[in-house]
């Protein structure tokens, strides 16, 4: 039976290097063994969430005229194979009609051209959960993205309470992190040297002494 090898970016949980660890395993010789077809979109296509962005899937899935039973397709996830539940079914069908096997690799799945309804609905239970981890996980990241930036306004506001402390020599560094709740190394990532920050600031007052001098 021949081997096809399909792989995408559509899903962020499956990224290409976890694909072909995933192929390797499960593939004897891989990729030198087997045919790899891959579509790799940009940001923009995998926005919009066209199937005929897909050109490889295209590809793999043309129908053709030759005996069925004679084709295994193997991809690492559905979530990589398709877009939505819908199109799950319309491309497992569309295998089915070209005579091949698809193997899903995280599901433990093979949905074949005599595969019934309850093979069907598994393979879309299997991508329902892909997809739901995959929300999870891009929720997970969207959380931590803006816990960072909350934690870094955070800082940066309390680094600010303390600039023009920092330039003076009469409180001592420790008192100033104290108060302002930071650490050493965060005031430094905002106010800069603090004996760079002293000797700017001596520089300033000395020479506004002189002006005034000057002036007098």
């Amino acid at each position: 039976m021949a081997t096809r090898v399909y792989l995408s970016n559509i899903s962020p949980l499956w990224p290409r290097a976890r694909q072909e660890e995933a192929l390797r395993a499960a593939i004897e010789g891989y990729p030198k063994s087997v045919s790899v077809l891959a579509d790799w979109l940009t940001p923009q296509e995998r926005r919009a969430h066209r199937a005929t962005a897909l050109t490889a899937r295209v590809a793999l899935l043309r129908p053709t005229a030759r005996r069925g039973g004679t084709e295994r397709i193997v991809v690492a996830s559905l979530a990589v194979f398709a877009w939505s539940e819908g199109d799950v079914l319309k491309h497992l069908t569309a295998a089915a009609a070209r005579g091949a096997t698809v193997q899903v690799l995280d599901a433990g799945l093979e949905i074949g051209p005599g595969s019934g309804a309850e093979a069907l609905h598994q393979a879309v239970e299997a991508f329902a959960a892909a997809r739901k981890r995959q929300v999870e996980t891009e929720r997970g990241r969207t959380g931590a993205m803006i816990s960072a930036r909350k934690r870094e306004d955070r800082a940066r506001t309390a680094a600010e309470s303390i600039r023009a402390a920092w330039a003076r020599r009469d409180i001592k560094t420790h008192d100033l992190l104290v108060h302002a709740g930071i650490t050493l190394n965060t005031a430094k990532r905002y106010l800069g040297s603090r004996p760079i920050a002293q000797k700017a600031r001596d520089a300033s007052v000395k020479r506004q002494a002189g002006y005034l001098k000057a002036k007098q």
